[in-house]
C-alpha cells in the first residue's frame, strides 16, 4: 500500500533516499613479496573506484621491534593501459622503515643501517580487477633518499663507525652502502572493495519513532572509530618516542584496541542490531587480545633467538590483528545496511518526494508529496 501526504505551499522536508550501491571507493590490500617498501606483508587502505588515479596508505606487518615503528607511508597509482578488467598502470611510493644489513666486505665483518629509512620507489603494475576482488603485480625500483651509518675495521684493524660518507669508513664499505641504496621490488597484492550504501542528505523532519538514518549510522561507526584510533595512534607515538614511556604506550595500544572493537557498535545500536553490533565488537577484542600476546611471545622468542623473522605465534598474531581491522572496517562502511534492515522490519522503506498540486479556490497550488511504501 502506498501512502501520499500532501504539503500546501513551499516544500519544508525531504526524505533521503537510499541506493544500494555494490561496491564501495574504499579497498583494503594484502601484499606479500620481496622488498615491498610497507614490508615483505602487510596491510593497506586505498581509495579507488576504479578509475584512472587510484591513492592510500600503507603498514607493514613483519618483523616489528619494540624500540621501532613498522614499515608505513603513502601510495598513489595511475592506469595507463586497459583491457577489458585487466589494466597496466605505473605507481609511485613514500615510505619510513628501518633498514639493516650485516655481511663481509672485503675480509671484515661490517654492518650498515638506516635508522629511519626514508624511500621513495616506483612501480610498474598489472591488475586483473573483478566486481570487488582484484589482483596486482608489481615490479619496481626503490631509493633511499636519507645517507646510513656504517661501523667495521679499517685497514689497521681498528672499530670505526659514523656517517658512510665519512672519510674515516674504509672505501669498501662506502661503496657498499652506496650500492645498497636502491632497493628491487615485487611484490603481489590482493585487493578486496566492501559493498557499499550511497545516500543523500538526511531528512530534516521526523519520519517516524522508529525511523533509522543511514546516514547517522554511518557517521556514528565512522566517528566512534577514528576519533579514539587517532587519539590512541598519537598516545601510541608519542609513547615510542619518548623511550617508550610505558603508560602512554599501554593507553594508546587499549584506546586503539576499543575504538577499532567496538567503535563500530555504536552505528549498529543506533540502526536497532544491538546485539550484532556488540557481539561482532566482543569477537574483534578477543581477536585483537589474543593476537597481542601472541604477537609478544613472538617477540620474547626473537629477542632470544636472536632472528627477525615473524613464525609461529609472531604470524598467528598478525593475523588474529589484521582479521579484527578488516572487520571494524567492513562493519563501518556497512552499518548504513543494518539502518535500511530496521527500516525494512518496521514498513518504513522506498520514501521519497514528488510533486504535486494542491487543490484550492481558483488555481491549483504547488506542493511536493511525501511517498513510502508501508
Amino acid at each position: 500500500m502506498t501512502a501520499l501526504a500532501g504539503l500546501c505551499g513551499p516544500a519544508v522536508a525531504h526524505a533521503e533516499d537510499q541506493v544500494l550501491s555494490q561496491v564501495s571507493a574504499i579497498q583494503v590490500e594484502e601484499h606479500v613479496g620481496w622488498g615491498h617498501p610497507f614490508g615483505a606483508f602487510g596491510l593497506s587502505l586505498a581509495y579507488d573506484d576504479r578509475s584512472t588515479f587510484s591513492g592510500g596508505f600503507g603498514l607493514g606487518l613483519d618483523s616489528p621491534k619494540s624500540h621501532n615503528l613498522p614499515p608505513l607511508g603513502v601510495f598513489g597509482r595511475a592506469r595507463l593501459l586497459r583491457w577489458g578488467r585487466a589494466s597496466l598502470g605505473v605507481g609511485v611510493a613514500l615510505s619510513r622503515e628501518v633498514i639493516k644489513y650485516e655481511q663481509f666486505v672485503g675480509q671484515n665483518w661490517s654492518s650498515w643501517n638506516w635508522i629511519p629509512a626514508y624511500r621513495a620507489t616506483g612501480t610498474l603494475g598489472a591488475e586483473f580487477a573483478g566486481d570487488a576482488w582484484s589482483l596486482r603485480l608489481d615490479a619496481g625500483i626503490g631509493y633511499l633518499l636519507n645517507g646510513a651509518a656504517c661501523s667495521g675495521l679499517d685497514s689497521l684493524g681498528n672499530n670505526v663507525s659514523g656517517s658512510c660518507g665519512s672519510s674515516q669508513i674504509p672505501a669498501d664499505l662506502r661503496s657498499a652502502s652506496q650500492d645498497a641504496r636502491l632497493i628491487p621490488t615485487l611484490t603481489v597484492t590482493l585487493g578486496y572493495r566492501f559493498p557499499a550504501v550511497s545516500w543523500t542528505s538526511p531528512p530534516p523532519v521526523d519520519v517516524g519513532p522508529v525511523y533509522r538514518s543511514p546516514g547517522t549510522a554511518m557517521h556514528l561507526s565512522m566517528w566512534s572509530t577514528l576519533l579514539p584510533a587517532l587519539a590512541g595512534s598519537f598516545m601510541l607515538g608519542l609513547g615510542i618516542a619518548r623511550s617508550n614511556d610505558t603508560a602512554l604506550v599501554i593507553g594508546g595500544f587499549a584506546s586503539l584496541a576499543l575504538a577499532v572493537s567496538f567503535g563500530p557498535s555504536v552505528g549498529y545500536t543506533y540502526a536497532g542490531e544491538s546485539l550484532r553490533g556488540w557481539g561482532a565488537g566482543a569477537l574483534r577484542l578477543i581477536g585483537i587480545g589474543l593476537g597481542t600476546l601472541e604477537l609478544f611471545s613472538g617477540l620474547r622468542t626473537s629477542s632470544h633467538t636472536s632472528q627477525d623473522d615473524p613464525r609461529g605465534p609472531q604470524s598467528l598474531g598478525f593475523f588474529l590483528i589484521t582479521v579484527a581491522t578488516v572487520s571494524a572496517i567492513h562493519d563501518v562502511i556497512a552499518a548504513p545496511a543494518a539502518a535500511q534492515r530496521t527500516n525494512a522490519r518496521n514498513g518504513l522503506t522506498n520514501l521519497s518526494l514528488a510533486p504535486t498540486a494542491i487543490p484550492g479556490r481558483g488555481a491549483a497550488s504547488p506542493g511536493m508529496s511525501l511517498m513510502g511504501r508501508f
